[in-house]
């Protein structure tokens, strides 16, 4: 059984659109993407933001569309397990709506 719900290889790209229902357009006024390795340190191996790494890709339905993109400078040298949160903030709510284990492997 593996122990993370998403996975990648170090120095690659890591890239996926979120679908918030109910909201139209770009009412998003902060976001972060970020992951740590120690959850007691907190210290963040990554960090996306709104504008860098984080894009409003425009309207589905009812839906905003933002896309979360990691560069591969941003995981060159990681390995192993690390927990990742996606935060989004609609000033003055914010909304952790993903959160998991990420899995960074070398490559072969």
């Amino acid at each position: 059984m593996d122990d993370y719900n998403m996975s990648m290889v170090a120095g690659d790209t890591l890239a996926f659109a979120v679908e918030i229902e109910g909201q139209e357009g770009n009412t998003v006024t902060a976001a972060t993407f970020c992951a740590v390795g120690d959850l007691e340190e907190g210290e963040r191996a990554f960090e996306k933001t709104l504008g860098d790494g984080i894009t409003y890709a425009g309207q589905m339905d009812d839906c905003a569309v933002y896309n979360v993109s990691t560069d591969p400078e941003d995981t060159e040298g990681l390995e192993g397990i690390y927990y990742y949160q996606l935060k989004l903030e609609y000033a003055p709510d914010v909304f952790t709506i993903l959160k998991g284990i990420l899995k960074i492997e070398r490559s072969i």
